[in-house]
């Protein structure tokens, strides 16, 4: 199943927010998440967090008050990918060095959304939060 295009999702609500995406700070891509065998591990992560977009999106997310719809909020496309994924993963016999791979490409995944949202502008919005109670 082709995944969904989040990219340019992102820059497009980036855009129409008058945010430069090439202004932001950049990534180095984990090795561990650069390997084709880790594709599994990576889509497992992104998809997966897609179904928790949509329980945020049922209660209403940063600027929908205001009238902003996010491309990237409103794509209701995640939850199919994680329907078709999990099946795929089951059936497929994963060998050992695979598994390892997927796993890896898995935990590099949810150490790169930590390490995005460090050195994100909501993180220093939510440390000056708790600063000032």
């Amino acid at each position: 199943m082709p995944a969904p295009d989040y990219l340019t999702m992102l820059h497009k609500d980036l855009a129409a927010l008058g945010v430069d995406p090439m202004a932001l700070p950049s990534l180095d891509m984990p090795p561990e998440a650069a390997t084709d065998a880790g594709a599994p591990g990576i889509g497992y992560v992104i998809s997966g967090s897609r179904l928790g977009l949509s329980v945020i999106r049922r209660q209403g997310y940063w600027g929908e008050q205001q009238g902003f719809r996010s491309l990237y909020m409103e794509d209701d496309s995640g939850p199919a990918c994680w329907k078709a994924l999990l099946p795929w993963m089951r059936q497929r016999n994963f060998n050992r060095a695979e598994q390892e791979a997927v796993s890896a490409a898995a935990l590099a995944s949810f150490d790169t959304f930590a390490r995005a949202f460090a050195v994100s502008p909501a993180e220093d919005s939510l440390k000056e939060k708790r600063a000032d109670g």
